[in-house]
């Protein structure tokens, strides 16, 4: 009997230090991206919803030791004169800030493995949706695998999971009811999940040619996928609406 409650006893405290340890997913806790605008709204660095050069905390992330190198990612190479440098900055500062921010920052990049994986997704989605300077955001990626200790695989695996997630669910939202769950998925997400992991020239041709096929087959396919790609990026998703409209137009002649 001892010897079962000494197991027990094991067994409770190992799951206690599971629990407690920094960077690891809850239970039932899916992989997700990190909310850009809230970790901007909480440090003060948005204004009319733009990013706030000149907010005071982004002068001393700035001044401190972890600014070097990030800055220099993209824009003036001496400032952090982008969202994701300042972010990626900030995380690796240690800021005095109050308890409130605290919080909402450790909520979307918690300390550990977890915040430094969608610290890499971020960078990577950029990559995707900006593909020319796709080099640069490399740059970045490779500063958070040196200083947080993680494989870039393990960036990569995440962001998939991640990406995946957050795509399923704003076709759900953004999708007429009348439409299968199966079909959302097979038809709206699937192509653009498989660009956002590999977005390379094939990938994004495909996109364009998914457009064309679903404007064709369904008004209700069409709009479900053409809403949710410009719900993920409105740039991006206007570029390749523009390829779609200009196929069709050239098919239609």
């Amino acid at each position: 009997m001892h010897a079962q409650f000494k197991r027990i006893i094991n067994y409770v405290v190992a799951l206690m230090v599971v629990a407690a340890a920094p960077g690891i997913l809850n239970a039932g806790e899916q992989e997700r991206l990190a909310d850009i605008n809230k970790i901007l709204t909480a440090y003060r660095c948005l204004e009319k919803g733009k990013y706030r050069l000149g907010a005071p905390v982004v002068t001393k992330v700035s001044l401190g030791d972890y600014s070097d190198g990030i800055s220099q990612i993209e824009g003036k190479k001496d400032l952090l004169d982008t969202p994701e440098e300042f972010i990626t900055a900030a995380y690796y500062s240690d800021l005095d800030v109050i308890n409130e921010v605290k919080d909402v920052i450790r909520k979307e990049l918690p300390p550990g493995k977890i915040g430094a994986l969608r610290l890499g997704s971020m960078w990577l989605r950029k990559c995707a949706e900006e593909r020319g300077n796709c080099e640069k955001y490399g740059v970045a990626i490779d500063i958070i695998k040196e200083r947080s200790e993680i494989s870039e695989q393990a960036i990569h695996d995440y962001f998939s999971k991640a990406m995946e997630n957050e795509i399923k669910a704003l076709a759900a939202a953004n999708s007429s009811t009348q439409l299968p769950q199966k079909t959302i998925y097979n038809e709206l997400c699937q192509p653009i999940i498989t660009y956002y992991i590999l977005p390379d020239n094939e990938n994004e041709n495909n996109l364009v040619n998914t457009g064309v096929k679903l404007f064709k087959a369904s008004r209700l396919k069409a709009e479900g996928f053409t809403t949710t790609m410009i719900k993920l990026n409105e740039k991006f998703a206007s570029r390749v609406i523009s390829r779609i409209h200009e196929k069709r137009s050239n098919r239609n002649k």
